[in-house]
């Protein structure tokens, strides 16, 4: 059956491997078009989480305009302590890319806690600190990268359910590499330069990067199937690397200060989702949530890919409503800093081990 919110989407095979194991549709067009359609989609024929609209427009009347817009470029909480003094514009923007990749492991909290005493946000940057510092981020020594480097770099160990983590670690990182050598690329910084000199990259780079990250690897490919079997388009960690050389690389390079930033959608993985609903934006039904309050893991699939395409669309009509004064993105970065602030800290959300996208 044909679904009219597969339009600017063609079918792809991308290669098996143990951890990304991706088949499905590749992206063409305008990336953030693709979004906005197929999240549309899911909260018109949404089961499990549906948009409350007087909750949404209450929440709207509360939010303040200018912290919404100026949180990106402010102090990312746990995520400020990115190390990147003295590293050149390149290995800058290797990380960066690399960040926005590697921002995975939310279904291991628990065992992360138990086992290092921090979260996953805090050892996947811990871990990147550590692969930048030990000059690990061009292609060939991602390529190179081995289960006893991830082990010593990202202090995740290969065994019991942490074991999953440190092979979707090691796969994203390794085969990343190698997909950026038999491209003809060294680093992120080449391949990214090469994208913005094209005709279109000049004048729509956010898309142009967003899109070729998802078409070309896995791991930035990040999509789902809903429960009527159409496809719902995030893709969370491509959007995030863009804000991320936004956010720390546009100050310095104008080449990365990308003039259609403004039209990025919500970046969603399970913390934005839960600030929405704990706000009145979004309404569970009682299977989910009393899923969810259990604390078993949502498998990945249509109820988990509905959660969070209904958060970019609540983020999107969020949007709307405040009549453009600032994107999606900087709206997600709003909700995911403050889902990490007091009591919000505290609230249940879903938790999802089998993905490799949040």
């Amino acid at each position: 059956r044909s679904h009219p919110r597969r339009s600017g989407l063609r079918q792809v095979s991308f290669f098996h491997r143990r951890v990304l194991q991706i088949e499905g549709m590749s992206i063409e067009g305008n990336p953030f078009d693709a979004i906005r359609a197929s999240c549309k989609h899911a909260a018109a024929v949404a089961k499990d989480a549906t948009i409350d609209e007087e909750g949404l427009a209450a929440f709207c009347d509360t939010l303040d305009i200018q912290k919404v817009k100026t949180t990106l470029y402010g102090n990312m909480g746990e995520n400020s302590d990115t190390q990147l003094g003295g590293a050149s514009l390149e290995e800058r923007v290797d990380y960066t890319i690399l960040f926005g990749l590697m921002q995975i492991g939310h279904g291991f909290r628990y065992e992360l806690h138990e086992k290092l005493d921090m979260g996953a946000s805090k050892t996947l940057t811990a871990g990147m600190n550590a692969l930048l510092q030990a000059k690990r981020v061009s292609a060939q020594s991602l390529a190179d990268l081995t289960s006893a480097d991830v082990l010593a770099l990202f202090q995740v160990p290969n065994e019991g359910t942490l074991g999953i983590l440190h092979n979707q670690i090691l796969t994203l990182l390794s085969e990343t590499g190698k997909i950026l050598l038999e491209k003809g690329h060294k680093d992120f910084f080449s391949y990214c330069i090469a994208l913005l000199e094209t005709e279109e990259g000049k004048t729509q780079p956010s898309s142009v990067v967003v899109r070729d990250l998802a078409n070309t690897f896995p791991g930035f490919n990040d999509r789902g199937t809903l429960h009527d079997g159409s496809e719902v388009v995030l893709l969370k960690k491509a959007q995030l690397a863009v804000s991320e050389l936004q956010r720390l690389i546009a100050k310095d390079d104008a080449r990365f200060a990308f003039p259609d930033f403004s039209q990025a959608m919500a970046i969603v993985d399970n913390v934005v989702p839960a600030m929405l609903v704990k706000h009145g934006c979004i309404k569970l039904s009682k299977s989910l949530q009393d899923h969810i309050q259990s604390g078993k893991p949502l498998p990945k699939g249509p109820q988990e890919a509905e959660l969070r395409a209904v958060g970019v669309e609540a983020c999107d009509r969020i949007v709307t409503n405040k009549k453009q004064a600032f994107n999606g993105a900087e709206l997600a970065y709003y909700l995911w800093l403050w889902g990490k602030e007091g009591d919000n800290r505290q609230w249940k959300r879903h938790h999802t081990q089998d993905t490799v996208y949040y």
